[in-house]
């Protein structure tokens, strides 16, 4: 019965050489379903690619998991030693701690810029961030740039001072032994870059300096270490890590989120509200079937009510125009998503689209997946199914007698 229902309906779809107006709706249907699915999966997968690529900049600029002390150093090496016996998904541990100043250079009219100098261990950084890869040049190897007073800087914040490689920059600092009642007195030293990094993220570029731990110290030897960064495994529970952590070490710790809460919200908040607002397009488009299908059952009054009076049941016939509406859905369905994968994939190897530079990123990004693709088919084909099965179920009130008696 089911490969009949289905004879039926592929036999009403196709054989429509008498029924222009029919054709057209058909066409109408099958074409506002392949658009409303091109556009929900084109731009779901430009919004996915928004965040992915944001979330890669900032995750990778930043360790998974920070743990901070404030006003207090920390005993980096006994810390290291514990997290190693006790936390196994934690992959990597490296310590720092955070300064700032203001960096300058004597003989040039630049203005002096106050940044945040980072002190890392550059032979643990590579494990817990990918800064290393944002580095400019062919030498990427942290541990052989900071060596004794060398730093890495932005390209932004080198383009402000009319620096390069190589160049010395002083930065003006206080520390807490200076301060002496109400007056500030600030100390100097000369620094020589060793390298620019590009993070893509003006805020960074712009005001952070890498320098090693060693030397940070030698500037704020009342600091020492405030700050241990953490790589961990990847699909784990960081929030109960986060609780853990802060359980057993008493110290506050967080993501790289939370560093960006407003960020990270808007981007998700984004996402979601252009799947909603496209998803309901792509259901007023469905609504075409409804009309459709109304207008096949009324031209095929005489054939329902033949079947009926043979003794098909009033599920078969339901099934008839299901299969029906399914066939012209699932189509325009799959139509849609590979016209959408077409244009990610050209979008992707051809840039063509550039953003300002307030976006985290330089080009359009688009992040298609098989995924993405699988949640807009299933929305679409339950909208379409549905939507066919509103007209299917009316066959029910047709007069058998009626037709027979009068319309046949």
């Amino acid at each position: 019965m089911h490969s009949f229902s289905f004879f039926l309906a592929w036999r009403y779809l196709t054989k429509t050489a008498y029924t222009n107006n029919i054709s057209l709706m058909t066409a109408i249907a099958f074409c506002g379903i392949a658009i409303g699915t091109f556009a929900l999966a084109l731009v779901s997968a430009i919004m996915s690619g928004f965040e992915y690529e944001v979330h890669n900049k900032l995750r990778g600029i930043h360790a998974p998991i920070i743990m901070q002390s404030y006003g207090k150093s920390l005993n980096a090496a006994a810390i290291k030693n514990v997290i190693q016996q006790e936390f196994p998904d934690i992959v990597a541990v490296s310590a720092g701690s955070n300064g700032y100043g203001i960096v300058y250079t004597p003989d040039s009219d630049a203005a002096p810029d106050v940044v945040l100098l980072r002190g890392i261990e550059p032979q643990h950084e590579s494990a817990v961030s990918n800064i290393h890869h944002k580095i400019l040049g062919e030498e990427k190897n942290i541990e052989n740039l900071l060596i004794e007073n060398h730093v890495i800087i932005g390209k932004k914040l080198a383009e402000n001072l009319a620096l390069k490689v190589g160049d010395p920059m002083e930065i003006a600092y206080a520390s807490q032994t200076q301060k002496r009642k109400n007056r500030l007195s600030l100390e100097t030293k000369t620094v020589f870059i060793s390298a620019l990094f590009d993070s893509g993220i003006d805020e960074f570029d712009n005001s952070v300096v890498f320098c090693s731990l060693e030397f940070l110290e030698t500037m704020f030897p009342e600091m020492g270490t405030q700050t241990i960064r953490i790589a961990t495994k990847e699909n784990i529970d960081q929030k109960k890590l986060i609780a853990d952590l802060e359980s057993r070490f008493q110290l506050y710790a967080y993501s790289w989120q939370d560093l960006y809460p407003a960020l990270v919200s808007a981007l998700k908040l984004e996402k979601y509200a252009m799947f909603l607002i496209l998803a309901l397009i792509t259901l007023v488009a469905s609504m075409s079937i409804v009309s459709l299908l109304f207008m096949r059952i009324t031209q095929k009054r005489g054939d329902i009510a033949i079947l009926k009076a043979m003794g098909a049941s009033h599920a078969m016939i339901v099934r008839i125009f299901l299969i029906l509406g399914s066939i012209i859905t699932l189509s325009a369905c799959l139509t849609g998503l590979i016209m959408a994968a077409l244009a990610s994939w050209i979008l992707k190897i051809y840039p063509l689209i550039e953003l300002p530079d307030t976006y985290y990123v330089s080009h359009l990004p688009v992040h298609f997946t098989w995924q993405l693709a699988g949640i807009v088919a299933l929305l679409v084909t339950v909208i379409g199914i549905l939507a066919s099965w509103i007209p299917a179920h009316k066959t029910r009130d047709i007069n058998i007698s009626h037709v027979l008696r009068f319309e046949n």
